[in-house]
């Protein structure tokens, strides 16, 4: 798939949004816990989704 500009930055969100449903089933399945946030260290800053 090559995608440029807008395109290209849509289907970033909408594969991050995917994998992450995917992702919440599969902590949910193995501890029977919901994920509620996630947090990204990136050097000095912080982010949390």
């Amino acid at each position: 798939m090559f995608l440029e500009g807008e395109f290209f930055k849509q289907s970033c969100a909408n594969e991050f949004a995917f994998n992450m449903g995917i992702m919440m089933a599969a902590i949910w399945h193995l501890t029977v816990m919901v994920m509620r946030t996630i947090e990204l260290t990136v050097g000095q800053e912080t982010i949390e989704i």
